[in-house]
This record gives structure tokens, sequence and C-alpha cells, in this order.
């Protein structure tokens, strides 16, 4: 079994990793979710140890850290009394509209200035509640934008030959 895993972690590291990153922004937490599906594969005899099991693994993990990470900010965040209004989103929506933010600073001169900074806005963390009161926009007008950037970072994968 020992070997398949080494097989299964030569042919799919990177892909995993990149994977994850769609919920954590930081390559090394990303990395970390992967690497800790690994361990578990090997510390325990009973998991099939195959890529569809380490990829679920490891997504739960990475999962499970974005869930911690948002907690923790909301909590630091009340705590210096800067209480963010809950906005019915839920970490995934937001990790989402984060990774695509992140991903389209690439060609992100391409994009119209009012574009650019509400997805400066949302790739630092804030939510489109946040960003639509510091810009004077509607919620409908932030989702818009980061629509926009969404479409964007597609078509740039496209033409660089990813998507």
């Amino acid at each position: 079994m020992r070997d398949e895993i080494d097989q299964t972690f030569r042919e799919s590291w990177r892909l995993l990793v990149h994977r994850n990153r769609r919920y954590l922004s930081e390559l090394q937490d990303a990395e970390d979710a992967v690497q800790n599906a690994f361990l578990a594969a090997l510390e325990d005899e009973s998991s099939p140890g195959n890529r569809a099991w380490i990829t679920t693994v490891s997504g739960r993990r990475a999962a499970d850290e974005a869930r911690r990470q948002c907690a923790q900010r909301r909590s630091v965040a009340r705590l210096s009394g800067q209480h963010r209004e809950d906005d019915g989103r839920d970490f995934t929506e937001e990790h989402a509209d984060r990774a695509a933010a992140l991903q389209t600073v690439r060609g992100f001169g391409e994009l119209p200035r009012s574009t650019q900074s509400v997805l400066r806005l949302v790739a630092d963390g804030h939510t489109t509640t946040e960003v639509a009161a510091t810009l004077g926009l509607t919620v409908r007008s932030i989702e818009s934008h980061l629509l926009r950037g969404r479409r964007h970072a597609r078509e740039s994968l496209v033409k660089a030959g990813v998507g």
C-alpha cells in the first residue's frame, strides 16, 4: 500500500495543492492540508490510501482550516470592536470570491478601476457588505463586479490554455 501512496503523492501533489487553494489563500495552508491527508493514509492501515480517498481527505482538511480561519477572523473583529455584520454568506462563498479575486490579479490592469478596487478589498478578506459600505455601492453592485472578475479570470485561464 505504501507504494500506491508514494505513486499518488508523486502524481497528485501539485493538483491537490491547487484544488485546496480554492479554500485557502495561503499556499502553505493548502500544502499542509494535502500533507496531512497523505500522513493519515500512511498512519491508518484501514484507509484505502488511493487518490480518491486522499483527494477527499485533503479537501475536507482544507475546508476545516478555512472554517477555522474564518471563525478566527470573526472573533478578532468582534474583540476589536469591528464586528462584521452577518451578510448570510457562508465561508465557502467568501473563500470562492477571495480565490477568484486573487486569480484575477494576473490580468488586473485590463479590468475597470472600480472592479479592481472591489477585487482588492475582497482579496484582503472583506465581505461584500463591508466592501459595499467602504465604496458606497450596493451589495448587488459588488456582486456584479465579482462576477466580472470571475469571468475575466476564466477567460484568462482559457487563453493561457489552463481552463
